[in-house]
């Protein structure tokens, strides 16, 4: 008698056959009879002459091959059973049969025969509960593979209705070994793959995806074969030994025909490293197989703009740097406006590319940057940020002084700026040095007060200069000429104090000088303060040196009178000088007296020499009717309209202390200038009301010398109006009457401090020297009540 021995391979129970009485019938299956879907990436199978070679390439979960034969055997009679196997090296497979209880014709779990538990067969943990119900073992438990195990006699006993549905083999998971399958056993039949082994040429796999491919998110695989008749084609997608999905499961998906493909979202899985395992097999059983790695990446790159930042100013040629992240970077590109592409690159993971970007070529203006990074899976990312071009210069305009005029003293510089994004301003004098720097802003009209005394006279530059937030410049220049001498007077002819029989003819000369450039000369005639006359204004027209004359008006009284002159440079620096002359009838008369001739000198003359005749003057200057009656004509003229007075609440002061000035008979809304003098002291600005009133508190300097001053108020047109102080080291006082007041000083104690006027017209000067008289007049009034 023979029997059956079996054989232990160490993996899966692999079953020898030993000579028989009988042998066991041959059925040949064609291959493509057999399924092989159990087997994983990295198992194979293929038909030769021998029978079918299987391998698996290592020892991991994705290390499987599998087959299995649809059959109807009925346990009962299948006692025994095992593998035919030529072990080529490593791990023997073993046999499994797939076996139905209920009789549905469906499996109802499987017996795995390996010759390590002598001739038990274990079930599989899959198994049903009713199988596992017919557990032949009964209380032990262990050892045999599962925790249920019998022989084929003892699971047959249990079921005796229970058929086999399936035989098959399975080398691993997890286990290397390399042989031929000649034939599965069961009972006294085996089952082969082909009585004859194929003949003919296996299917060529010719289009598949490239070994590392990186894939993300809704993708179909496609494979292209060459063959004259192909069976089927099986693509499945693994992880590490795990089977995910295949073309005979998902959905748009197509195991057949010369062109199989598997429709799947890869999105569905995380990212990281995969198998495509592709089994193509023809009709005669010949088949193909391709494992193909590929990477599995989902996650869009991280695209930062680092520079310039968001909202920022800019302008010129700008860096722009964008830092890239992602583990499969393929390509990055930056676009302006969604309008062109400004650059493109291949990228790798943290590249950090820099491109220079011109800005002049775009407008003035915001635009948008946008970088855009892409991955090899197709994955993209775009981030944008908007900034503001700026590449005009700031608009800076110098508004006073003006351009090639004449400054002095401390000077307004008046600066307009016009820029969005201005940012600081400067002023400059020759390029020497600092003058004035502040933080700037669109619009601003910064004002510095220039003091020209720090500065000799002559032509200056004035650098204004405006600086916007991307670094865009722009310097305005004008020019002036500081003057702060005062100009050089003389009244050249006649002399001072020099008399004369009669007023006619004579001649008055006058000579000016200045560094800079004269404005005009104005002469005035004056008797006991009181403004008779103005002898004109003469125009040097800007020369700097200049001599004219005037005439005297005929018909003058005997008396004595002031010839005040005055003139004021370019720049505003001025002088006032006076002379006295006498008109006296008297001289030469005693001659004519003696030798009388009795005949008239000239044909016509009418005036007899011993008795000369005064031109009548209304109301004379020593004889007011009133204190208005300086508006009254003088010489036989038009009468004079009412001139600016100047008064002041005290007659004294001490340095430190203040003094009230008001005035009255200014022009309405005329600024007036109010200074100390002898030494032009600026005190500071009044301006006239409606009524032509001004008031001011003046304070005066506690460097101020003791002695006699004067409170000059400045006119518009340059003409001056005073009013006496006198400064003491003790305190303020004031006369009995509580104030003192006056429209401007006697002629005697004006010396050189006090015309300080620019451009003297005839009105303003005679203002000046009528406020003169006031006080004159005030005085005479006084001792006119005396004698009463």
């Amino acid at each position: 008698m023979f029997r059956t021995k079996m054989i232990a391979t160490g993996g899966v129970a692999s079953l020898a056959l030993a000579l028989v009485a009988v042998a066991p019938a041959a059925q040949a299956a064609p291959i493509g009879d057999w399924d092989f879907s159990e087997t994983r990436a990295t198992g194979h199978y293929e038909r030769t002459a021998d029978g079918l070679h299987i391998w698996t390439e290592g020892a991991t979960s994705t290390d499987k091959v599998a087959g299995y034969l649809n059959v109807d055997l009925p346990l009962a009679s299948t006692l025994s059973g095992g593998i035919d196997y030529a072990a080529t090296s490593g791990i023997t497979p073993g046999a499994q049969f797939a076996v139905d209880i209920d009789g549905n014709g469906s499996p109802d779990g499987i017996l795995v025969g390996e010759s390590v538990y002598g001739e038990n067969w274990w079930l599989t943990n899959g198994s049903s509960a009713a199988f596992k119900a017919l557990d032949p073992s009964g209380a032990e438990d262990g050892g045999n593979g599962s925790a249920h195990f019998g022989t084929l006699a003892q699971w047959s006993a249990a079921a005796p209705a229970a058929r086999i549905v399936k035989v098959g083999f399975s080398l691993g998971s997890g286990v290397k070994g390399d042989g031929v399958v000649r034939a599965v056993v069961a009972g006294g039949t085996r089952f082969t793959f082909d009585a004859n082994p194929p003949v003919g040429v296996a299917p060529v796999i010719t289009k598949v995806i490239a070994d590392g491919t990186i894939v993300g998110g809704p993708t179909t695989f496609t494979v292209d074969l060459q063959d004259d008749d192909i069976s089927y084609t099986y693509i499945e997608l693994n992880r590490k030994g795990t089977w995910l999905t295949d073309n005979t499961k998902a959905a748009g998906s197509q195991n057949h025909g010369l062109h199989p493909k598997l429709v799947v979202d890869l999105g569905a899985y995380p990212d990281g490293a995969y198998q495509l395992k592709i089994n193509a097999v023809d009709a005669t059983g010949l088949s193909a197989n391709r494992v193909v790695p590929i990477t599995i990446d989902n996650t869009k790159p991280v695209v930062s703009l680092v520079s310039p930042a968001s909202g920022a100013i800019v302008g010129g040629t700008v860096a722009v740097k964008v830092t890239l992240d992602d583990a499969n970077l393929k390509a990055y590109n930056l676009r302006v406006d969604s309008a062109g592409l400004a650059y493109s690159a291949q990228a790798a993971n943290g590249a950090q590319p820099d491109f220079a970007w011109d800005t002049t070529t775009v407008a003035d203006g915001e635009h948008t940057l946008l970088a855009t990074a892409t991955d090899a899976a197709g994955n993209k990312t775009t981030t944008t940020i908007k900034v503001t071009v700026d590449n005009s210069k700031p608009v800076v305009t110098i508004d006073a002084p003006a351009a090639d005029s004449f400054v002095r003293g401390t000077v307004p510089v008046k600066v307009t700026l016009d820029d969005p994004n201005l940012k600081s301003y400067n002023l400059r004098v020759d390029s020497a040095g600092l003058s004035y720097a502040y933080q700037a802003t669109n619009g601003a009209q910064p004002d510095f007060a220039w003091d020209t005394t720090t500065l000799a006279d002559g032509v200056h530059t004035l650098l204004a200069t405006a600086t916007d937030t991307v670094g865009n410049k722009a310097t305005t220049t004008i020019k002036v000429t500081v003057d702060n001498t005062r100009p050089v007077l003389a009244i050249t002819s006649p002399a001072d104090g020099a008399a004369f029989a009669a007023s006619a003819g004579v001649q008055v000369d006058a000579e000016a000088s200045d560094a800079g450039k004269l404005g005009d000369v104005v002469v005035n005639l004056y008797k006991d303060g009181v403004l008779l006359k103005s002898l004109g204004k003469q125009a040097p027209a800007g020369a700097a040196a200049w001599a004219g004359s005037w005439i005297l008006p005929s018909g003058l009284a005997d008396s004595t009178y002031t010839l005040k002159a005055g003139i004021t440079d370019l720049a505003g620096n001025n002088r006032t000088i006076t002379h006295s002359i006498v008109i006296d009838s008297t001289i030469g008369a005693e001659e004519e007296t003696e030798e009388p001739t009795g005949e008239p000198t000239e044909p016509g003359d009418t005036t007899d020499p011993e008795e000369p005749t005064e031109p009548e003057v209304p109301a004379t200057p020593e004889e007011p009717t009133d204190t208005g009656d300086t508006d009254e004509p003088t010489d036989g003229g038009e009468p004079a309209a009412a001139l600016p007075t100047l008064s002041a609440d005290a007659s004294e002061v001490a340095p430190g202390g203040t003094v009230n000035v008001t005035g009255a008979n200014f022009e309405a809304a005329a600024d007036v200038e109010i200074e100390l003098h002898s030494t032009p002291v600026e005190l500071g600005s009044a301006r006239a009301d409606e009524s032509g009133a001004i008031a001011f508190t003046a304070t005066v300097p506690t460097s101020t010398p003791a002695g006699a001053h004067h409170i000059v108020a400045i006119l518009p047109d340059g003409s001056t109006v005073e009013v006496p102080i006198t400064v003491t080291a003790a305190a303020t006082t004031t006369d009995a009457a509580g104030t003192a007041s006056t429209a401007a000083t006697t002629t005697a104690g004006l010396a050189d401090t006090g015309f300080d006027g620019a451009g003297l017209g005839l009105a303003a000067l005679a203002t000046l020297l009528l406020g003169a008289g006031a006080m004159t007049v005030t005085s005479l009034r006084r001792r006119a009540a005396a004698r009463g």
